[in-house]
């Protein structure tokens, strides 16, 4: 009896001790299975939403993406700015006056980045109006990005309004300028402006040998005059 009681225990022991083969369920099983399937589902629904593709992860970007300053769009009703109106006129110095006349307005009441492209486009007339709307829907039909910050308006109308030879024409401009029947002031005045249009850099003594080699013989001569008076003196 009891020689069958130990015979009995060793098999227990030895069907606990036995190791177990690992079970193998096949893909199909494992779609036919609910409880796999929604395990499969799970796993699949964590790599989605960790992955930044969840709709919870696209509102936040989108909410970071509002919150840029470059992206903000703003009620233009409550900025009391003045723009200069622009109509197209093939004038490269006429715009290039309004483009810094924009510029210093924007700056100074810190007009976000799109903001300053519905502000400029909202004084465009004549020419210039129906200019931009072709080049709108020419970007619409092409399949481009939308214009929104004012670099890149600066650089599609300096496309338009500023020829290429501009600044040639514009160094060759100052070489040639002299005072002629203008006053000392305005032959002066006339000189920066050009100056600064070439983005010319250069230190004060070349500026002001042009401004002399571009007075008249007589304003001239009585500056050689008070040039050496001033020179016997020392």
């Amino acid at each position: 009896m009891m020689d069958e009681f130990d015979g009995r225990e060793q098999i227990r022991e030895g069907k606990r001790k036995e190791p177990r083969d690992p079970i193998h369920i096949s893909e199909e099983d494992r779609r036919n299975d609910p409880m796999v399937s929604k395990k499969m589902a799970d796993e699949q629904a964590n790599l989605y939403y960790n992955s930044g593709h969840s709709s919870q992860d696209s509102r936040r970007r989108s909410r970071r993406h509002r919150d840029d300053p470059d992206h903000m769009v703003e009620n233009l009703e409550g900025y009391k700015i003045r723009i200069p109106p622009f109509y197209g006129h093939n004038n490269p110095d006429e715009y290039m006056d309004w483009e810094k006349k924009c510029e210093f307005n924007f700056n100074l009441h810190n007009i976000s980045n799109h903001n300053r492209v519905k502000l400029a486009v909202s004084e465009f007339n004549d020419y210039a109006l129906r200019w931009w709307e072709q080049v709108v829907t020419a970007r619409q039909i092409g399949g481009a990005f939308e214009v929104t910050t004012w670099e890149e308006m600066k650089r599609i109308m300096r496309q338009r309004f500023i020829p290429s030879y501009y600044q040639r024409e514009l160094h060759s401009k100052l070489r040639r300028l002299t005072q002629g029947s203008k006053k000392v002031e305005e032959y002066f005045q006339e000189m920066e402006v050009m100056l600064l249009r070439a983005n010319v850099i250069e230190d004060r003594e070349a500026t002001m040998s042009k401004f002399l080699g571009g007075l008249n013989c007589k304003i001239q001569d009585v500056w050689r005059c008070r040039t050496l008076c001033a020179w016997k003196l020392l």
